[in-house]
């Protein structure tokens, strides 16, 4: 990372809970767990396991914790996930005269094996200018074909999720 590099957050799910805890779904059985079973570095990594009965999830950081980015002159949010479904990435902007407005931008395809990626939030924060703050939010749902769920299962494996600026 260059030297003036801050991170707003670095979650690598080694303790118990993680800072995606808002459940925006209003599903308690759809969440981030953390798992020793699937691991890209050190102990542990997020979980997300969804079933034909709790086929949906979206999720965002705690709400206590909103991101302020304004000043941030680039911003990218690093990932590093496994995944057997579609996840779609993004953030949810805050106001202090307002309705939060939730923004979906960014996705990934499923991947067998672990794979990095930077999404470049620059531009986002430079055209939006949320005063009060930023969450990052993920949502998933398992494929649907002929208007009927395609797969029993899917598992969303996450791993050292940084949200960096500089």
């Amino acid at each position: 990372y260059r030297d003036d590099a801050k991170f707003a957050f670095i979650e690598d799910f080694e303790f118990t809970g993680n800072i995606f805890d808002d459940d925006r779904d209003g599903n308690d059985a759809t969440f981030v767990d953390t798992t020793t079973v699937e691991v890209f570095e050190g102990n542990g990594s997020g979980r997300i396991h969804l079933t034909k009965d709790d086929p949906f999830i979206e999720v965002a950081t705690d709400l206590d914790q909103l991101f302020d980015l304004n000043d941030a002159g680039r911003a990218y949010l690093e990932v590093n996930y496994k995944t057997d479904i579609d996840v779609i990435f993004g953030y949810i902007g805050h106001n202090i005269s307002g309705s939060p407005i939730p923004e979906f931008v960014f996705g990934v395809n499923p991947k067998d094996s672990w794979n990095k990626i930077y999404f470049n939030l620059t531009d986002i924060i430079l055209t939006t200018n949320f005063d009060k703050g930023y969450q990052i939010v993920i949502t998933a749902g398992l494929p649907i074909a002929g208007g009927e769920i395609a797969v029993e299962e899917g598992d969303i494996y996450l791993d050292n999720i940084k949200l960096v600026y500089f």
